[in-house]
């Protein structure tokens, strides 16, 4: 951009306009700072003027700045090489300055200075600024006379995500949702919140299942564990305990008894993951219950109900989705009396028609395992 912007041998005058243009804003930070150390990256009204001052010096290194041009920096003080500490930090501490005044301005019109990490103050990224002085505070590389100013204008060195202040906005949240626990107990009597339980429109089971999470991680704020602990909350929840809802339990035999019916009809409990049976993803259902198993969740009363039906908790391995795509077909076949599946045919959830156009696909590339070829040319399938 700057080679196309100053070209140094450019006579015209729009050029050296647009240069003059930008040495005034040079002008400009000297009147504010004291000095023209301008930080590489620091940018005014939308010009990164750092990056131009480094493009001065790299022109006048090469002798290539126009006379005039170098004439006008000189007389501003215009330093030419930033090797030396003193000039170049110079900028910087300049650039921490505007910032901690801004911290000060944002303080003294919110009474904090606990800013949001997305806060942007006269244009400038206050919220990460304010990040960074904790990361080198944590690290050991804050300078002392500016921990020092920040301590003075009561700067939080933790973030506020992570103080457990009453009057932060984080905790005003959680204490709604603590609120709407209490509700729930003062009416059914515990905090055993059913999973998929919604209170005035907000997923108080997922809210209450987090709060364990987050104990059983040590995450959990002391503050909020005592509070939690005052009303009585399980931190296991009713996954791992005898049946404490009627209701929820009621739900889960439902499904053992699709999956009691499936396996009537199909002689086996290897549901395939998109099965649908009474509108119920049956399939999904069942590969819950063995990750749940995995994972020591499930509970014993009901692992020996899925043991007694012969559930297998591992996926029988010799037949493959290919086969089970093939079964689909042949049932198929044996309703409408042909091989024919529209391309958007969808066969118990499952999108056959599309199946079978990639299996016609893989026949043209001579791509299909000749087997396979055998077993549809066997069930009457038309290629073309």
């Amino acid at each position: 951009m700057f080679r196309q912007l100053f070209r140094p041998y450019d006579k015209k005058a729009k050029y050296d306009e647009k240069w003059y243009c930008i040495f005034n804003l040079m002008k400009k930070y000297k009147r504010q700072n004291g000095n023209c150390s301008v930080p590489y990256r620091y940018v005014e009204n939308g010009i990164n003027l750092g990056q131009w001052a480094g493009y001065q010096r790299m022109l006048k290194r090469k002798k290539s700045l126009l006379k005039h041009r170098e004439d006008a920096l000189r007389k501003i003080d215009f330093p030419w090489y930033v090797d030396n500490p003193k000039a170049a930090n110079a900028g910087k501490d300049a650039l921490w300055k505007r910032m901690f005044n801004l911290m000060k301005k944002y303080k003294s019109e919110n009474g904090n200075c606990n800013v949001p990490t997305n806060h942007v103050e006269n244009g400038r990224r206050l919220g990460r600024w304010a990040s960074r002085q904790r990361f080198f505070k944590n690290a050991n590389s804050l300078r002392k006379d500016r921990e020092y100013a920040l301590q003075e204008i009561g700067f939080q060195w933790e973030s506020y995500r992570r103080n457990a202040l009453p009057h932060m906005p984080c905790e005003i949240k959680w204490y709604g949702w603590l609120n709407l626990l209490k509700k729930y107990k003062s009416l059914h009597g515990n905090c055993e919140v059913p999973f998929t339980h919604v209170e005035n429109g907000r997923k108080l089971g997922l809210w209450a299942s987090r709060q364990r999470a987050l104990k059983n991680t040590n995450s959990l704020q002391k503050n909020r564990e005592d509070a939690l602990q005052e009303i009585g909350f399980q931190w296991e929840g009713s996954s791992c305990n005898a049946p404490a809802n009627i209701s929820y339990e009621m739900k889960w035999n439902g499904w053992l008894n699709l999956l009691k019916k499936y396996k009537s009809v199909h002689g086996n409990c290897e549901v395939p993951f998109n099965h649908f049976e009474d509108g119920r993803n049956l399939g999904l259902w069942a590969s819950r219950q063995r990750a749940l198993k995995k994972a020591n969740l499930l509970r014993k009363d009901r692992e020996d109900d899925l043991k007694k039906i012969g559930f297998q908790w591992e996926r029988d391995r010799n037949s493959t989705p290919w086969e089970d795509w093939f079964n689909l077909l042949n049932s198929y076949k044996n309703t409408h009396g042909h091989c024919n599946v529209p391309r958007k045919h969808i066969e118990n959830g499952r999108k056959l028609g599309l199946w079978l156009k990639n299996q016609r696909a893989q026949q043209r590339r001579n791509a299909l395992l000749e087997g396979r070829e055998y077993l549809l040319n066997k069930l009457g399938v038309v290629w073309i």
